[in-house]
């Protein structure tokens, strides 16, 4: 039992997922220190809310109710304990290309990991044609190396929406510490198993006179 929790555990002491929705943000907001507590500060972003409810974002399809980031000069994510293997989103830009760029430092500094520009998205479409910002199509970047920051930059003067960004990061050293007592304990039972001595069973069969 011991072995088959060992690579479960090492694994979530590693890297764990997380998908910012940007759910829980008011309309018009900055997102800023929003998910400071999982060590990440997004600049350039700004929260709108569907205007299906009541809010005044003019986008639609988002894949997750009802908010979403909208940025014009482009989106910065600053991760310092480092993003790993993968990211992808969900955007909307109908006027123009967009670009992902991960860095190896914060501050888009260091050796550049992935870059892309992906194609203009359509305008006005399904599934919900009330928001220009429409529909949200999914962008997966798969790179090598830890990233500590990233850029999602728009190359059109009419920004673009994200939503639903999900990234592959190490935790902080808080949660490793959590993480790593249930197998601190199975080590340590596993030792003094070891450390018991086995008692030694005998026969003490009398002879038949």
């Amino acid at each position: 039992m011991l072995k088959a929790l060992i690579p479960s555990i090492l694994c979530c002491l590693n890297v764990f997922s997380t998908t910012l929705t940007f759910e829980g943000l008011e309309d018009t907001s900055p997102v800023g220190e929003f998910y400071s507590p999982l060590g990440l500060l997004v600049t350039g972003a700004t929260a709108f809310i569907d205007s299906d409810d009541l809010g005044s974002g003019d986008f639609g399809g988002e894949p997750s109710i009802s908010t979403a980031a909208f940025s014009i000069s482009g989106i910065l994510i600053d991760a310092p304990l480092g993003l790993t293997g993968r990211i992808q989103f969900y955007f909307s830009n109908p006027y123009g290309t967009t670009n992902v760029r991960l860095y190896e430092d914060q501050g888009l500094h260091g050796k550049l990991l992935f870059d892309a520009l992906l194609s203009a998205t359509p305008l006005n479409g399904s599934p919900d044609p009330t928001g220009r910002f429409s529909p949200f199509i999914l962008s997966i970047a798969e790179f090598s190396g830890v990233a500590k920051s990233l850029a999602i930059v728009p190359r059109a003067p009419n920004g673009l929406f994200i939503d639903d960004l999900t990234i592959t990061h190490i935790p902080e050293p808080q949660s490793l510490w959590l993480l790593a007592i249930p197998l601190l304990g199975l080590l340590a039972y596993r030792a003094v198993q070891r450390l018991r001595p086995v008692p030694q069973i005998t026969n003490n069969i009398a002879a038949a006179v």
